[in-house]
């Protein structure tokens, strides 16, 4: 597991830096919208790839609300990110960023999960 969680820390770092180097002279909104594009093929591929579409018609309703949610948010902290990575300091946006732990953690608290 720890090495897992290890090459999650190097491709996040990566994504940075790459997104950092690729936002340069496109939209941040463009940017977003070419990286989206990109995961939701890879999400497929990898998940027909591993014959898990099967599962699709067992996940609960609530499960997907939720999941709507996630990428919701989590599409708005890149547009926002591509944005800011655009015109900010790499180090600086990418340690801002990472503050995005403390804040889980607080609203974890808060919501008592």
């Amino acid at each position: 597991m720890a090495d897992i969680a290890l090459l999650s820390l190097l491709f996040s770092s990566l994504t940075t830096i790459f997104g950092k180097v690729g936002i340069d002279n496109i939209e941040p909104n463009l940017g977003s919208a070419i990286r989206t594009c990109v995961v939701v093929i890879a999400a497929w591929l990898i998940l027909f790839i591993k014959n898990d579409f099967k599962e699709f018609k067992n996940v609960d309703k609530s499960e997907i609300k939720f999941i709507v949610l996630s990428c919701i948010t989590g599409d708005s902290s890149w547009l926002l990110y591509y944005q800011t990575l655009q015109d900010g300091i790499t180090s600086a946006v990418a340690a801002i960023d990472k503050l995005s732990l403390l804040v889980t953690i607080i609203l974890l608290y808060l919501m008592k999960k």
